[in-house]
């Protein structure tokens, strides 16, 4: 890689450190200008915009001097600042740090608005790579500087008025003592005198009362009664704190007490805030009474606040730069030690704030670091603290040493720069020092040089492509990769100019953005080239100018035609994704990951859940009760947070019903405008997981029907010669003696004989004639049949049979299911109940219900219904419903169960196949 490309990764990796600051840069109450090494505004936030009336977008790309000219005509101060910015920026090329040029200035701008306000402007130069760029910071004090003002003529007219009142007090007195005669003219004076306070007590902007010492208010001035009302002789403790009885510890009962003034600050109920000036006040009659004048301070505790939220921002600041940095007082005291100087040296920030042995964190002994030399210009004292590269920058001091001890004994090269601080009155307050290990880039610099000799091989053999042009767009050199990207020869190119490639814009185009690039000193962009054979590719491109040699541009260019394509498939993909959000057969849904709050839905998981929408945005799934089990959410949330994704986990959810139901649930974790949110999708598998329960029992039962086919044949024909020769014996008459013995072999033969046919109906690959027939006439010919059963056992049977649609039907298999679901019902109830047997369609399809007024059947035996030789019965054989499931799946029907302690129903559900293909 080529010197140009490592000075670009350099800055890249400096940015990068100070991405973290642009949300500072933006959100800043203080204005921020950057601009490059030549003054170009490159950067403008948005308090400068408030501040100087100016917009972003009018200022980017202008000389920084013209700019402030606009509005600051005629400022020498700010042209002194700009040209020392200049002068310095030649020395900061070797010193590779950040450093404040001038001390803060008080300057006025005029506002596009009309105003006048008052600014207070700092500035320093940041080294990134490279380059130089200045840093101007601007800070409106305009209406700090009108408070202080008003504040100090309000204090100083104060103290006028008090010193004119006392005066006039003390000559009244004075006279009322003197004078022996004409008590009463003197009296009438005095009282007029005291009017004549007041009255001058009225007009003062404070609010002014006099107290006697039972605490009621004699005298309120108008500031007094337009804030609090007229006293009419109530208790201070009424107006001021709403009390029934005196606090007892307030300052004008210390000036009681003593009879010194008393200075004290207060807050009223609506938040405003007050400076109290108690003094002692003897009335005409001698009376001690304590004369009260209160200034609102609101303004100026608001104006503090501010100062100390802004000195936490800059505390802040430091805390998170990525420099070691620590600020010590002006007794060399620490005061600021931040995070990468506790990484640096192990020393924590709390066992060195207050402290003054910071050297010891370095060095493990005390000896002088460069913020305890920045007065100093001895070189020998540096040469012996094995400081290398000592430079100054007007107060700013670097250097750079060996430093043994840091990073746990590892040691590294640190580059420090150092710099006294001051207070707006140029009083040394402190100091400040930045340390940044720079042994790698002191191992990047020995490598680059090793690399300078390889530039030209690795440029031609550069996977991107390469070009070489002068300012008036003529070809160079070229490298290979950027011949194979366009099919030219080096050649070719070479008699060839910019603009003949071009695809993206004519010759005066490119002729005008050479010239901003120029300008611009490089540039970053994409376009379009013409290849040898026609055709069009994409390119990003990356423009450096460089004036030596009359001026020569390098130019990079790496194809980005697929990643292009990449792009528009990209946003094809995302409008794809909202549509299948939105559309997607199973239940999706987007939340936040912090608390889990549901930000979006699609309609299937409204669908299948029953909410409504509004019902769910903004909540969570615990206030919704949707986990079956809460502890395998928060389990699935661990994952997530862990592996940013889980697939196909299976869990258990209820519906607003309170249905169950179950799914497979996968996520993931994405970004939604910043924000961490997880994307969330569930597959319902709650008829698959019956399905499989029911292919698993129709499994079991079909092994065990091919089990019967593959033995009834050779079981039946002994049982059917066993029967024929019992047959025989019957009618042999000696032996009629074991007549009955004989009919019940017989009966058990026959009943032996059932129970393979039985076997043999649970055989997968049965024969099954199927015919269009009507279920209702098949129910209506067993009724009598059934009756006749019920009968038997005293008990009722009730028909309920509805219109009902033909199916494919085998009459004889049909039988055998609606006989075994109705002997099954009348075996289950006591005597005198009824059993009811019920057609209908239903969702276009055609129901058989056979309900029955039993106890039910207990939940451990649900998931055993239809399996071979389960039974409750005391002589069943456990093959009746494992008959009727068998039948059920050779007609495309499937069996449902709904129990409870009032009794069963069976279900048995037949799509309508007939109808569909009469419909084909």
């Amino acid at each position: 890689m080529d010197k140009k490309c490592n000075n670009e990764i350099e800055s890249i990796n400096t940015f990068n450190d100070t991405r973290m600051f642009q949300d500072l840069f933006e959100q800043s109450l203080d204005g921020i200008v950057l601009t490059d090494d030549r003054g170009i505004i490159i950067d403008w936030n948005k308090s400068m915009e408030r501040i100087c009336g100016i917009k972003r977008s009018d200022v980017i790309g202008e000389q920084c001097f013209d700019i402030f000219q606009k509005f600051m005509p005629g400022s020498e101060s700010v042209h002194h600042m700009i040209n020392k910015l200049l002068a310095a920026k030649e020395e900061l090329l070797t010193s590779g740090d950040t450093r404040s040029v001038n001390r803060p200035i008080d300057i006025t701008i005029s506002h596009p608005d009309g105003n006048v306000r008052q600014i207070q402007q700092s500035s320093f130069l940041i080294k990134t790579g490279k380059s130089i760029k200045l840093c101007g910071i601007l800070r409106d004090v305009t209406e700090q500087k009108l408070i202080e003002r008003d504040l100090r003529e309000q204090i100083c007219d104060l103290k006028n008025s008090l010193k004119a009142v006392a005066s006039e007090l003390e000559d009244a007195l004075t006279r009322l003592r003197l004078e022996t005669t004409g008590r009463r003219q003197a009296e009438l004076k005095l009282e007029t005198e005291r009017k004549r306070l007041f009255s001058l007590l009225d007009e003062l902007p404070a609010i002014v009362y006099l107290q006697a010492s039972d605490y009621s208010i004699r005298y309120a001035n108008r500031s007094f009664r337009e804030k609090l009302g007229d006293p009419d002789g109530k208790f201070c403790y009424e107006i001021f704190y709403d009390c029934s009885e005196p606090c007892g510890s307030c300052p004008v009962c210390r000036v009681f007490k003593t009879g010194t003034p008393q200075k004290w600050e207060w807050t009223y109920f609506d938040r405003h805030t007050f400076e109290g000036y108690e003094y002692p006040y003897n009335d005409v009659d001698g009376t001690l009474m304590v004369l009260s004048m209160n200034i609102e301070i609101t303004d100026r505790k608001q104006y503090e606040e501010k100062m100390r939220a802004a000195h936490q921002r800059l505390m802040d600041i430091i805390e998170f730069l990525p420099d070691a940095t620590l600020v010590i007082d002006h007794d060399k005291k620490v005061i600021a030690w931040n995070r990468a100087i506790e990484e640096m040296t192990g020393v924590q920030k709390k066992d060195m704030i207050g402290k003054r042995d910071y050297a010891a964190a370095f060095y493990g002994k005390a000896r002088p670091l460069l913020i305890d030399l920045v007065d100093v210009d001895d070189q020998n004292v540096f040469e012996k603290n094995n400081y290398k590269n000592v430079g100054r920058n007007g107060d700013t001091l670097f250097a750079e040493n060996y430093t043994p001890s840091v990073f746990g004994g590892k040691g590294a090269v640190l580059w420090g720069t150092a710099s006294p601080l001051y207070d707006s009155r140029r009083n040394r307050i402190g100091a400040i020092e930045s340390i940044r290990d720079i042994s790698e880039r002191r191992i990047h610099e020995e490598a680059l040089r090793e690399s300078e000799e390889q530039y030209r091989t690795i440029l031609h053999n550069a996977m991107e492509g390469f070009w070489l042009v002068d300012i008036n767009g003529k070809f160079l050199d070229v490298n290979e990769a950027y011949c194979q990207m366009t099919g030219y020869s080096r050649e070719e190119l070479a008699s060839m100019s910019v603009w003949e490639i071009d695809a993206a814009h004519t010759k005066m185009e490119v002729i005008k953005r050479i010239q901003v690039m120029i300008n611009k000193g490089g540039d970053r962009f994409e376009t379009r080239h013409r290849c040898r054979d026609g055709s069009i590719i994409e390119l990003d491109a990356s423009v450096k100018y460089l004036p030596r040699g009359g001026g020569r541009l390098f130019c990079f260019f790496r194809d980005i035609t697929e990643r292009k394509r990449a792009e528009r498939d990209l946003r094809m993909s995302e409008e794809r994704f909202s549509k299948a959000f939105r559309s997607g057969p199973g239940p999706m849904a987007i939340n936040t990951l912090k608390d889990g709050r549901y930000i979006d839905i699609n309609d299937t998981f409204l669908r299948v859940l029953c909410y409504r929408r509004e019902e769910v945005i903004g909540r969570t799934a615990k206030e919704l009760n949707i986990w079956a089990d809460i502890n395998q959410y928060k389990k699935i949330k661990s994952l997530i947070t862990r592996h940013g994704r889980v697939q196909n986990l299976e869990t258990i959810f209820y519906t607003s019903r309170g249905e169950i139901r179950t799914g497979l649930f996968s996520a993931e974790i994405i970004n939604i405008g910043g924000e961490q949110c997880i994307l969330s999708t569930v597959n319902d598998i709650t008829e698959r997981r019956q399905l499989e329960k029911d292919i698993a029992r129709l499994e079991r039962l079909h092994l065990i029907g091919e089990m019967a086919a593959g033995i009834g044949h050779e079981i039946r024909n002994p049982m059917t010669t066993v029967r024929g020769f019992l047959q025989m014996l019957c009618g042999k008459t000696d032996c009629a003696q074991y007549i009955d013995y004989f009919k019940v072999m017989i009966e058990e033969l026959d009943r032996a004989n059932c129970i393979i046919s039985e076997f043999l109906s649970l055989a997968k690959d049965k024969v099954v004639i199927l015919e269009r027939r009507d279920l209702n006439d098949i129910v209506k010919t067993l009724s009598p049949l059934i009756t006749a059963d019920a009968m038997v056992f005293d008990k009722h049977v009730v028909f309920n049979l509805g219109v009902v649609q033909e199916l494919l039907l085998d009459e004889k298999e049909i039988r055998q299911l609606i006989l075994n679901l109705v002997r099954n019902g009348l075996e289950a109830m006591p005597v005198g109940k009824k059993l009811t047997i019920s057609t209908y369609m239903e969702k276009g399809e055609v129901v058989l219900a056979v309900q029955d007024e039993g106890g039910g059947i207990g939940s451990e035996m649900l998931d055993k219904l239809g399996t071979p030789f389960f039974t409750t019965k005391e002589y069943g054989t456990g093959l009746g419903l494992a008959v009727c499931y068998s039948i059920a799946a050779r007609h495309n029907a499937w069996i449902e169960v709904d129990t409870g302690p009032g009794g069963t129903t069976f279900y048995v559900r037949f799509k309508n196949i007939a109808r569909k293909e009469q419909s084909i």
